[in-house]
């Protein structure tokens, strides 16, 4: 006989004719025993059934809470309130921003009946919504937004702080004030939005739909037993009464407190059982009563009750029955457990401690010898543990992360790769949740991932951000499958990481290559252009230089030394050109990127002087000039010739471009940008058009009867030797062309 078949055959028979004379010996005892066991067992059945409803809702309250820190909702919070532009954007844009990821967490969690954002006056921004449970999600256009300041919900959470939620009553959907057809039952759950200084902006709320947990809470209890949910007021939620549950949405005032006067003591009481003839009708029950906190705030009462002749029944009849047989089954079954145990104590034994052993990692020996199936036993159990070791080592050797965590995100499991990745060793890491690796604007993101791990699907490689043990950023490339049980339940996580922070700092660093590749270009062109400009130019201004020296000696000469203005003219002439000439060759010394001219300048004093050269030039019509200078900049590190040429050059374009206006302004301005300074020329003029534009900054391309069309490539490239950028804004209002310059010299 096998030993499978012996045990079967002695643990039939022992259970058998253990329990006959169990029951035939000490029923009255077991009966007084089992009662307050029978107590426990359905204060702890109320109790599971409780933590299910307010984990359905706690979820919502977390959603609720992250959504109200997104930055996208405070911004259009905001804009609703003030108007103007956040980052350049208007309301509509960042409405745009909340209205996507309200969709994408309402498309996750199918139970999300409304997603909304509701504004400071009461009235909706945003409003996601779906007609049913795992229908589709339509965002609702503003046309049928509504006006919500009347609702109990808007008042609760218009006074709360931040980080606080408002829980409504569980109640029937309603709108435009009317019952929802078909009705469902919702719950509310609301936090507010302040701005920096804590006044209030905006609500976010979301109408969770009840049905699906409703409908999944067990209607019945123990035989004959039934199971009610109560609201505070002790109206019912849940009753196997037809027609009673949500009968108070409809002006009924039948109660819990009435309807059962010797259970009223559990509405919003802690945790209780009661026992005894409790039943309006005088039966005697047995019940249990538990408060459930829906999102920490809201109460909820879940009772059952089971009349008590149901639960001893049938056991006197089985004590006459059995009362007899009792002690000789005993008698037997002790003596065939004593026969059967003799025959594998020893190699049961050392089985026993070879798997304490192998708990512990220490050396396991096993006796895989053994005759029969402690035999078996042994060498199937020796596979399982070379097989597990062989996985361990695997886990341990690996470069990558390789980290589970249950469905809470609880971490489960951490090897030596994620120590050396995220810096918290094995012994901090478990026990923690992984959110402590995932940064604020990520969360919903993994939210959404586990979800999808929850139906069993596999999540492909994906690159993400995480965070270390110091807080730092790293790029991660990650896998993620489902863990199950033995039972093919998913339970957990499984996730594979790798660091990649090193592969995109490669990245970047062949970006900025590519860049200063491109840059070089560009300043080849222009000392090609540059070395073109001083053959042809160095002559004639030469000659200028002369020639004008020579009209002032020769006016002097004529005694027309006393016509101060036409000397005066004679002299500018002269600086212009020696000016001319300078700049040639301050150009050539950038070409060849010498910088023996920087020194630390006041930015201000450099644009005016720029600005002010461009405007001594004779100029067909007058300009009004606006100075918007900052004040307490700093003195940086620049070529004052170099810069006054750039800021020259824009605004000869700028007044070029007004000559059709009728309103001619130019705006010099300067600004602090913290680790920059920013420079901007802004005229009034009709614009640059889209084709104009994108070949703006190209050598040789100009939209002027004269000129070559370097002026602006020489710019650029000056600004950005200096360390800044050029770049233009344009409309048919005019154009903005702006440069940064950096505070420390690069």
């Amino acid at each position: 006989m096998t030993l499978a078949l012996r045990l079967s055959v002695a643990m039939i028979l022992l259970v058998v004719l253990t329990t006959a004379s169990t029951a035939l010996l000490i029923y009255k005892r077991a009966a007084d025993a089992s009662r307050p066991v029978v107590f426990e067992s359905l204060k702890v059945r109320v109790g599971i059934i409780a933590d299910s409803l307010a984990d359905y809702v706690d979820s919502a309250r977390a959603d609720v809470l992250v959504m109200s820190d997104m930055p996208s909702v405070r911004s259009a919070a905001l804009l609703a309130r003030d108007g103007g532009t956040i980052d350049g954007r208007s309301f509509a844009e960042h409405r745009d921003e909340v209205v996507a990821e309200m969709s994408t967490l309402a498309g996750v969690k199918t139970n999300y009946a409304q997603f909304r954002l509701i504004g400071q006056d009461g009235t909706e921004l945003v409003r996601v919504q779906r007609g049913h449970v795992g229908g589709e999600v339509e965002v609702v256009p503003p046309s049928r937004l509504q006006q919500k300041a009347d609702r109990d919900y808007f008042s609760g959470t218009k006074g709360l702080s931040e980080n606080s939620v408002y829980v409504s009553p569980i109640n029937y959907n309603r709108e435009f004030g009317h019952i929802e057809e078909p009705a469902w039952p919702t719950i509310r759950i609301a936090t507010p939005v302040l701005d920096r200084s804590g006044a209030f902006l905006a609500v976010v709320i979301v109408n969770l739909d009840l049905r699906p947990i409703l409908e999944a809470l067990p209607k019945e209890g123990f035989p004959g037993g039934n199971i009610y949910l109560v609201d505070e007021n002790g109206y019912y939620l849940i009753s196997p009464e037809p027609g009673q549950a949500f009968a108070f949405e409809y002006g009924e005032s039948s109660n819990f407190q009435s309807d059962w006067p010797g259970l009223a003591g559990f509405i919003n009481a802690p945790g209780s059982l009661a026992a005894g003839t409790l039943d309006a009708d005088g039966r005697e029950l047995v019940a249990a009563g538990w408060p459930v906190e829906l999102a920490g705030k809201r109460r909820v009462t879940l009772v059952e009750a089971i009349p008590t002749e149901l639960i001893f029944k049938g056991s006197a009849t089985m004590a006459r029955s059995s009362l007899m047989t009792g002690t000789v089954a005993v008698a037997i079954a002790g003596l065939l457990a004593i026969a059967i145990a003799a025959s594998m104590t020893d190699p049961l034994r050392a089985i026993t401690r070879a798997i304490g052993a192998a708990s512990s990692d220490k050396p396991v020996h096993l006796p895989v010898n053994a005759p029969g199936e402690p035999g078996a036993l042994a060498r199937a159990f020796s596979r399982h543990l070379e097989q597990e070791s062989l996985l361990k080592a695997i886990i341990r050797s690996s470069v990558d992360a390789i980290v589970t965590v249950d469905m809470d995100g609880t971490i489960t499991s951490w090897n030596p790769a994620a120590e050396n990745i995220y810096g918290y060793s094995e012994k901090e890491a478990i026990g923690k949740n992984i959110d402590m690796l995932t940064p604020l604007d990520r969360r919903l993101e993994m939210v959404a991932l586990m979800d999808r791990i929850a139906r069993g699907e596999s999540i492909g490689v994906f690159d993400t951000v995480k965070l270390d043990k110091s807080g730092k950023p790293l790029d991660i490339s990650l896998t993620m499958a489902p863990v199950r049980d033995s039972e093919g339940v998913v339970v957990g996580a499984s996730r594979i990481a790798r660091d990649i922070t090193e592969r995109r700092a490669a990245e970047r660093r062949l970006r900025r290559l590519q860049a200063e590749a491109s840059h070089a270009s560009r300043i080849n062109a222009a000392g090609q252009m540059a070395g073109a400009l001083a053959h042809e130019l160095n002559q004639p201004l030469t000659a200028i230089i002369n020639y004008a020296r020579s009209a002032r000696r020769l006016l002097i000469k004529r005694g027309m030394e006393t016509d101060n203005e036409v000397i005066a003219f004679v002299d500018r002439a002269a600086d212009q050109g020696k000016r001319a000439s300078d700049i040639i060759k301050r150009i050539r010394q950038f070409v060849g990127n010498r910088h023996d001219r920087v020194e630390k300048e006041d930015i201000n004093v450099v644009i005016e002087g720029g600005l002010e050269t461009a405007l001594s030039e004779a100029t067909p019509l007058p300009v009004n000039v606006v100075r918007r200078y900052a004040s307490d900049l700093p003195a940086i590190p620049v070529d004052r010739i170099q810069i006054q040429q750039v800021v020259a050059n824009l605004v000869r374009n700028a007044v070029q471009a007004m000559e059709g206006s009728e309103n001619r302004t130019l705006t010099a301005a300067t600004a602090d940008l913290g680790e920059f300074i920013s420079v901007s020329i802004t005229d009034t003029g009709s614009g640059i058009s889209e084709e104009v534009r994108k070949h703006l900054f190209e050598a040789y391309s100009t939209t002027k009867s004269h000129g070559m069309g370097i002026g602006l490539t020489i710019s650029r490239s000056i600004v950005e030797t200096h360390g800044g950028h050029l770049d233009v804004k344009t409309d048919e209002k005019g154009s903005e062309f702006s440069f940064t310059l950096p505070k420390e010299h690069v």
